[in-house]
């Protein structure tokens, strides 16, 4: 949806480097050193690209430690990092760049919300549960079926095999949590300070502002904050419906994460209404085949299940079966 052009566009400021109107600037090779990495970056060569910016950053440094090309340069490096899938790399070099940004264009500058967009993911990302969210699972499992080998320690008796899933949940909750404590708020606040400089610049009910209301809005939905994700969920809704029709695919997927929540909390008549508008709309927009039907398709079915009404969700489930495999073709 339209989220993923919140992730992936490309901030004003940077857009200065390839477009001349830096030409009058006497740092010839850091001009050159970003473009070469740029060009890696556009054609996912990311360690390629992750060492001209590196070489670009001393350039930068070299010029002004605190001008605009350093926040650039940081700036790709870190989205560079975030393609690597090294966010740990990624983090302290966006914050770099927030707070001379932040020095140099002001509060409120697009290129300013950007940065904090894709540290806001980089929060987001390490909560299990959202969209892009990364399950501990993995990691749990291994670190607690190392403890659980018989013969690992000498003298332990074996674990039984409900003792190590026991083990494991607890882990995994005890992992989910910590995710949350420590990625929450950060994750929160970057997607509102987004906000309210895209209202700003754009204006308050702005299709600008619907990616990261979505993913503000799945965000809440992940940490268990209900009524938030609504209201947000709601107001992207709302934007959607006036600039690209209440009755588009991109309203319909909005409808969808609503439903979800209000399943999630016992509302059923609400998540029922909800899934059956949005699945209509994406058989209209979309078609009876798309591949997006396939959730709606398989959340609807499990609400149905929990109304007991069996034999209706077992044909929303065929029906999602019978596009997984005409995609799987194509």
């Amino acid at each position: 949806m339209a989220e993923r052009a919140a992730r992936f566009r490309v901030p004003a400021l940077l857009l200065l480097v390839v477009s001349g109107v830096c030409a009058q600037q006497p740092a010839e090779e850091w001009k050159k050193a970003m473009a070469t990495g740029m060009e890696a970056y556009r054609t996912e060569k990311f360690r390629d690209a992750e060492k001209r910016f590196k070489q670009a950053l001393k350039l930068a440094e070299a010029i002004s430690p605190e001008g605009f090309q350093v926040a650039s340069t940081l700036t790709y490096l870190g989205m560079t990092s975030r393609a690597l899938r090294e966010p740990i790399k990624a983090e302290p070099l966006f914050k770099r760049a927030l707070v001379l940004l932040e020095k140099n264009q002001g509060p409120s500058h697009p290129d300013l919300a950007f940065v904090l967009n894709q540290l806001g993911l980089i929060y987001y990302e390490r909560i299990p549960g959202t969209r892009y969210g990364r399950s501990p699972v993995a990691v749990v499992t291994t670190q607690t079926m190392v403890v659980a080998i018989p013969g690992v320690n000498i003298g332990a008796p074996a674990l039984t095999a409900q003792q190590v899933a026991s083990d494991i949940e607890v882990e995994l909750n005890r992992a989910t949590r910590r995710a949350i404590e420590e990625n929450f708020a950060p994750a929160e606040v970057c997607f509102q300070r987004v906000l309210a400089i895209d209202a700003r610049n754009h204006g308050a009910d702005s299709p600008q502002l619907v990616p990261t209301l979505a993913l503000l809005g799945d965000l809440y939905y992940a940490t268990r904050h209900y009524p938030e994700s609504e209201t947000t969920l709601h107001r992207a809704l709302a934007i959607v419906a006036k600039h690209v029709g209440a009755d588009s695919a991109d309203a319909a997927s909005l409808m969808v994460r609503l439903a979800n929540s209000a399943r999630r909390q016992k509302n059923h008549a609400e998540a029922e209404k909800l899934y059956s508008r949005a699945l209509a709309i994406q058989v209209q927009t979309l078609g009876p085949e798309h591949p997006d039907l396939i959730p709606t398709l398989e959340s609807f079915g499990a609400l149905l299940k929990e109304l007991d009404r069996k034999d209706e969700a077992k044909q929303l489930e065929q029906r999602a079966s019978v596009i997984r495999k005409l995609s799987s073709k194509r």
